[in-house]
């Protein structure tokens, strides 16, 4: 409900982790311009589905690459739709699929992306990645005025990574 109140028509919007897209239509719908990021296979065809339901296709962009901090393959551990979130640490055992990895920064760069206002991650422990790659980003006159993050300490440490670290670096 907080992050709704911020969302003001032709914002753009990251939607990081947007698995079926919750956030992502409700922004929509509000008027922002969405970039929903999802390299899940299952979770991004829902998310096709319910953008197409909701007659969103002009506002949102469906992203398959996961965010990270290189550009690269990666393995992504998943059950698909009916498990457990996706991610990039392995702490059980579980499905996996290669998926492309890529910066925030590069994205912007190349000019696929236009730098958002607001930012919400959810990537289940691959928080740290994403913000080492969108440092310039955070660094610019650009920057997003708010960053909705939820952090997973135990899949961070996964990482070698902690709250602290992912916080030091907004």
């Amino acid at each position: 409900a907080l992050l709704l109140t911020e969302i003001k028509p032709g914002n753009v919007f990251y939607d990081i982790g947007s698995c079926i897209g919750l956030y992502a239509l409700h922004v929509a719908l509000i008027g922002a311009k969405v970039y929903a990021f999802e390299p899940d296979p299952g979770f991004r065809k829902r998310l096709k589905n319910n953008i197409k339901i909701n007659r969103l296709s002009g506002q949102i962009k469906v992203i398959e690459w996961a965010v990270s901090n290189s550009n690269d393959r990666v393995v992504l551990y998943t059950d698909g739709i009916g498990g457990n979130s996706p991610s990039l640490v392995a702490l059980t055992q579980r499905g996996s699929v290669q998926v492309e990895t890529r910066t925030i920064d590069t994205g912007i760069a190349k000019g696929e992306l236009i730098p958002p206002d607001i930012i919400k991650m959810d990537i289940e422990g691959s928080e740290i990645l994403a913000l080492q790659g969108m440092q310039c980003l955070l660094a610019s006159n650009n920057a997003p005025h708010s960053i909705y993050l939820e952090l997973h300490p135990a899949m961070l440490a996964q990482m070698n990574s902690s709250v602290d670290d992912c916080l030091s670096l907004i």
